[in-house]
C-alpha cells in the first residue's frame, strides 16, 4: 500500500502545487514567530500568564487558524485524488470552509489534552523530582499518550473531510481506523518526525542561516500522509462529495 500511495503522490503532486506553496510559506512564518510564552513553562511551574495576552501570542493563534484552513484545502485535494473525483482548485479552497468549524474544534480538543498532559508532567517533576519510578512511569504514559493523540488526530482530521457527518461519528470512525492501522500510521509519523529533527538541526544551516528544509519537508510529508490515510478510509466505505 505504501508503494501504491507513493505512486499516487508522484503522479498527482502537481495538483498540490498551490497547497504546497501556501503550506511552506505559512510554516516559515510560523517558525519565525518566537514562542516566548513557552519559555515561562519552566520546571518550577512558574508561568507568566500575561504572555498569553501579548501581540505575539495572538499572531500565533491567527496563523494557526489560517494553517488549519489551508490544511483542509490539501485534504480535499487528497480525498478527490483517492476517490477519483475531479479537482477544481477554486472549489476545493471554497469547500474547505464547510469543514473548518469541525476541524478547529478537533484541534482545540487535542491541543487542550496535550497541554494538560504537559502540565501533569511538570507537576510531577515539581512535587517528586527524585522519584524516578513515578517519573519513569509517567514518562512512559506520556509517550503512549502522545502516540495515541498523533495517530487519532491524523485519522479524525481526514475523516472530517472524507465524511459529511456529525463530530461524534467522525471521532468514533477516526478512532476505529486509528486502532486498526495504529502501528502503520505511527511508523510513518515517527519517520517524519526523525527527518524533521535532522533537517532542522545545525547540519542543514549555512553560516547559521536557516534553509527551512524542515518546513519544506513537512509540507511534502503532509501530502503523502493525507493520501495514505485517505486510502485507508476509502476501504471502509462511501465518501460524501
Amino acid at each position: 500500500m505504501l508503494k501504491d500511495v507513493f505512486k499516487e503522490y508522484r503522479e498527482n503532486f502537481f495538483k498540490f502545487t498551490i497547497y504546497f506553496i501556501l503550506s511552506v510559506i505559512l510554516k516559515i512564518i510560523s517558525s519565525k514567530l518566537s514562542l516566548s510564552f513557552a519559555d515561562s513553562w519552566s520546571l518550577n511551574l512558574t508561568i507568566d500568564f500575561s504572555l498569553f495576552l501579548n501581540r505575539e501570542f495572538f499572531l500565533i493563534i491567527l496563523l494557526s487558524l489560517v494553517e488549519i484552513y489551508v490544511f483542509i484545502y490539501g485534504l480535499i485535494i487528497s480525498r478527490n485524488i483517492i476517490v477519483l473525483a475531479p479537482i477544481s482548485q477554486k472549489e476545493a479552497f471554497t469547500e474547505a470552509s464547510s469543514y473548518y468549524p469541525k476541524m478547529v474544534i478537533i484541534n482545540f480538543v487535542f491541543s487542550f489534552l496535550l497541554i494538560v498532559a504537559l502540565l501533569g508532567l511538570q507537576f510531577l517533576i515539581k512535587i517528586v523530582p527524585f522519584n524516578f519510578l513515578i517519573l519513569g512511569l509517567y514518562t512512559i504514559f506520556f509517550v503512549i499518550f502522545i502516540s495515541l493523540i498523533s495517530v487519532f488526530m491524523s485519522t479524525i482530521e481526514n475523516c472530517i473531510v472524507y465524511y459529511d457527518e456529525k463530530v461524534f461519528f467522525l471521532i468514533k470512525e477516526g478512532i476505529e481506523i486509528g486502532k486498526g492501522h495504529f502501528f502503520k500510521i505511527l511508523g510513518i509519523l515517527l519517520i517524519g518526525s526523525v527527518f524533521d529533527k535532522i533537517l532542522s538541526s545545525n547540519l542543514f544551516k549555512v553560516g547559521g542561516m536557516d534553509l527551512y528544509l524542515d518546513d519544506i519537508f513537512n509540507s511534502l510529508y503532509s501530502i503523502y500522509l493525507s493520501l495514505y490515510v485517505m486510502s485507508i478510509i476509502k476501504k471502509r466505505g462511501r465518501v460524501s462529495l
